[in-house]
């Protein structure tokens, strides 16, 4: 008799990192949600289980549109730390909101849905070119945006450039130019 998406949100709620200040692993359960409903339901094809779930799907790319700075940028980090970790706005949790807003988009037009489906694309491509505003450094992406410190650029070609690549938030001509 619970409401729908009562366990996601507490599930996602529920995740948290020691260093609750910066929470490096902010993103990770909303995100992680989101793509397994998307692999559930392109493994089964199962409409009425999409149906029955895609509130609570939602529910999670909600949070993490809650996420949003004032930046236009998610706050948070992927699926990974580092110490000291990437404080604030981490170049790869940008790529996989922005994919997890597409699946969310897509798993909305499964069902016919297209103004939801629209809704979430655009929600995902307003991130995606925020992010390649940011990072894009003339020929790589940066790895992240500290509060104080502003955009972080320590490595040259890091997992963000891949991520960018891997989940088509860099534009063709920034893929051509990271390849070599």
């Amino acid at each position: 008799s619970q409401r729908p998406g009562y366990a996601a949100r507490k599930w996602i709620g529920s995740c948290s990192h020691w260093i609750a200040k910066i929470n490096p692993l902010g993103t990770l359960a909303a995100v992680s949600y989101v793509l397994l409903g998307d692999e559930i339901f392109a493994a089964t094809g199962d409409r009425a289980w999409l149906e029955s779930k895609l509130a609570s799907l939602e529910l999670a790319a909600k949070y993490l549109l809650s996420r949003q700075s004032e930046n236009g940028l998610i706050a948070g980090a992927g699926f990974y730390t580092e110490m000291p970790p990437r404080h604030q706005w981490d170049g790869v949790a940008q790529c996989y909101v922005v994919h997890a807003l597409r699946k969310c988009a897509g798993l909305n037009a499964a069902l016919g849905r297209a103004a939801a489906a629209a809704h979430w694309q655009a929600q995902a491509e307003t991130l995606a070119a925020r992010f390649r505003e940011v990072f894009w450094r003339g020929d790589h992406f940066a790895e992240y945006v500290h509060p104080e410190r502003g955009v972080i650029d320590l490595h040259g070609l890091s997992d963000v450039n891949w991520a960018a690549v891997a989940y088509d938030v860099a534009t063709p001509a920034q893929a051509d130019a990271l390849w070599p």
